[in-house]
């Protein structure tokens, strides 16, 4: 993926993004896991403490799995397209037991029943890490709110909405990589007179990590910071926090 240099005050990231502690590691996000070989070059790179590090890799790789899974419909690794969820399953029979103790099957359906705090810690993690990254803000806090679902279950105004880029009317910290990625483009509108009238605006637009597999993008509306993510091309969530 196109890197773009940070010219943000370095200030505004004070040590482990997720906790506020003192860093001594860096991280990518999002996290391999969640990506495939070849993987893509440049991948944001975040502080982090040792601590926050190494604790979100057992969520993370039961939420890239269990993504994965209900993508895939069965925990049949012949049938999961995912090597490292695979190599996960293989090497995890306590995970892959979890997730096959979750799966309620009747005569038509089958409902896969997540475990949601593992879901929502790695979901808000991702998007502290992007808003770290694109934004040089920190989000420490409880996010205002935080929702993720199937993008194939929303009306198609919905995936509209969430997957279109977004009409700036607020700018980042200036240098910031958010603020140096936003584009200006033209637009015709037309007004009640059937006038046509030649607008510029700016927007800022969807980042895509490896395609099919992770994009993301960051935004702040109105007093909000606003992350949206979307996972193996189905799995869409949003986090929001008070800015």
């Amino acid at each position: 993926m196109e890197q773009v240099k940070s010219y943000a005050d370095s200030r505004l990231l004070n040590g482990c993004i997720y906790c506020g502690g003192p860093a001594n590691t860096r991280e990518h996000v999002p996290s391999k896991v969640f990506l495939d070989k070849p993987y893509p070059e440049n991948l944001p790179i975040v502080n982090a403490c040792l601590e926050c590090n190494n604790g979100f890799s057992s969520d993370e790789e039961y939420a890239a799995t269990f993504i994965e899974v209900v993508s895939s419909g069965t925990l049949d690794t012949s049938k999961i397209k995912r090597e490292r969820v695979i190599e996960i399953l293989e090497r995890t029979p306590s995970l892959k037991s979890r997730i096959q103790h979750s799966i309620i099957r009747n005569s038509s359906t089958t409902t896969f029943n997540m475990e949601v705090e593992r879901i929502k810690r790695i979901i808000i993690k991702l998007a502290q890490g992007h808003v770290a990254f694109e934004l040089s803000e920190q989000c420490e806090d409880t996010p205002y709110s935080i929702w993720w679902g199937d993008i194939n279950k929303m009306t198609e105004e919905e995936k509209k909405d969430f997957a279109s880029d977004t009409i700036v009317d607020i700018l980042s910290e200036i240098g910031s990589r958010h603020s140096r990625k936003l584009m200006i483009v033209e637009t015709l509108l037309k007004d009640v007179n059937d006038n046509i009238k030649k607008v510029e605006m700016i927007v800022n637009p969807w980042i895509e990590v490896q395609e099919n597999r992770y994009e993301y993008i960051t935004d702040i509306v109105g007093h909000f910071i606003r992350v949206k993510l979307l996972i193996g091309g189905y799995f869409a969530c949003q986090v929001v926090w008070s800015s």
